[in-house]
């Protein structure tokens, strides 16, 4: 994936900075300002090339702009990147409320989207059902469009 606009090949950010620019990114993103959002995740990962939630905010960003494969990509690398705060092995149950684990919830999350919007009910379906095993609280509503793959409905984006 083409990383975007902003070359901090150099910068060195003091870990504060890095987690006030994850925070503008997350803010940015649900507002819907994806440029805005992919400049302060692209901050994030020059200062730490690591974050898995920066990261995923960079697959989040590539499935609102339905390039498909560029969410996967940085989704697979979020989880990558996530599974390494568990020895690299998929625990048997996560909570949203510890960071290790939401950004664990939100690379399965974004991968089981993907999916879902290719068409790949199989993998979509898969993909939530292992999120509500990992997350029965269901903090990502896995439930929900798992619910509707069981209903029939064969894309993410498709109208029911």
């Amino acid at each position: 994936m083409k990383l975007g606009r902003l070359d901090m090949k150099d910068v060195r950010l003091p870990p504060q900075e890095i987690e006030h620019l994850f925070a503008a990114g997350w803010a940015a993103l649900q507002s819907g300002m994806l440029s805005e959002a992919e400049e302060a995740f692209l901050g994030v990962l020059a200062g730490d090339p690591r974050h898995a939630d920066a990261l995923n905010g960079l697959g989040t960003i590539a499935f609102h702009e339905k390039r498909l494969d560029d969410a996967e990509e940085m989704h697979a690398k979020a989880l990558k990147e996530a599974l390494k705060a568990f020895n690299g092995r998929m625990p048997t149950h996560v909570e949203w409320d510890a960071p290790h684990d939401r950004s664990l919830l939100r690379a399965l999350h974004g991968l089981a989207l993907a999916a879902y919007r290719r068409g790949d009910t199989k993998e979509a379906e898969r993909r939530f059902e292992e999120l509500l095993k990992l997350n029965p609280k269901d903090n990502t509503g896995a439930k929900f469009l798992l619910a509707d793959i069981k209903k029939g409905r064969k894309r993410w984006d498709e109208h029911a």
